[in-house]
């Protein structure tokens, strides 16, 4: 695929053209990156169910989403102690802010396989 620079196998087999995790992560630069996200600016699109009319991409930016994170967290309450069980699919707004705010307090994150 196209604008691909790196595949990046998690498991034992790792296929021919892939670099295995571990492997990448010992090759990783050190240095910080030198981009700073500002609060403005873009950090994902999220698609709408299309209820009141077509589906559309909705883009939520930095503030926007670090606030709802912020917010979840004060009611959640995790710690880095915690085992989160993250059930809606990946895709989904509801799986999106979840896994940011276990990610967020550096919580461990159990994706569920099938419902």
């Amino acid at each position: 695929m196209s604008g691909i620079a790196t595949w990046v196998a998690l498991d034992a087999a790792v296929p021919h053209g892939w670099t295995g995790y571990g492997d990448w992560v010992r090759e990783a630069d050190a240095t910080a990156p030198s981009h700073v996200a500002h609060p403005a600016d873009d950090l994902y699109q999220m698609y709408t169910s299309g209820t009141t009319g077509r589906p559309k991409g909705a883009v939520l930016t930095h503030s926007a989403v670090c606030a709802n994170i912020e917010q979840v967290n004060e009611v959640l309450r995790l710690t880095r102690n915690d085992r989160f069980l993250l059930s809606p699919p990946m895709y989904h707004a509801a799986a999106c802010i979840n896994l940011f705010c276990a990610t967020r307090v550096g919580a461990s994150v159990v994706l569920m396989e099938d419902f």
